[in-house]
């Protein structure tokens, strides 16, 4: 997928403040059973806390959700607090529809609403071009920017300026736009 400009120098600063150093992680096979040697790679992102069982270790999804998604979603005013629940705490709640997913589909619509070829957006979400049914059918939606889009596209059409020669009279350039 193409990385913009501005989310590759998030990374660049990031990586110079903490430079992805080799982790092991476990690996399965392809049959699904755990693989006798760990999988060692270069880690982008690792916690960073003062727990010792978490500081510098692989960041886990669930983890990852708890901690750092969902009290992000509570400060934007996209999620609730139930009652007696804090920030920190563990929200066990369904978050159906403000999960981690839901940024594959502000992707998806954002490249549709700017006009992106569906086999670009396609390729670029990962998926085959036999899917190309299936990625706009769940990632397709109609947005605000949708409705401009459309509007600006057939005010450009059906409204265009037309050239107004110097020195015309007031009722000319109005009856020229």
């Amino acid at each position: 997928m193409p990385l913009p400009r501005g989310v590759a120098a998030v990374i660049r600063a990031h990586v110079q403040a903490h430079p992805p150093a080799p982790y092991e992680l476990p690996w399965l096979n392809e049959d699904g059973s755990v693989a006798k040697e760990p999988h060692v790679c270069r880690l982008l992102f690792r916690w960073q806390s003062s727990n010792q069982h978490t500081n510098g270790k692989h960041v886990k999804a669930a983890l990852f959700r708890d901690k750092v998604w969902n009290p992000a979603l509570v400060r934007a005013g996209v999620l609730e607090l139930a009652e007696g629940e804090t920030l920190g705490s563990r929200h066990h709640r369904s978050t159906e529809g403000n999960g981690t997913h839901i940024a594959r589909h502000f992707y998806a619509t954002t490249l549709q609403d700017a006009g992106i070829s569906p086999v670009g957006v396609t390729s670029f979400m990962g998926h085959s071009v036999q899917s190309l049914p299936v990625t706009f059918r769940v990632y397709g939606h109609v947005t605000e920017e949708t409705f401009d889009l459309a509007r600006d596209a057939i005010d450009r059409t059906l409204y265009r300026l037309r050239p107004v020669r110097s020195g015309g009279t007031v009722t000319e350039l109005r009856t020229a736009q």
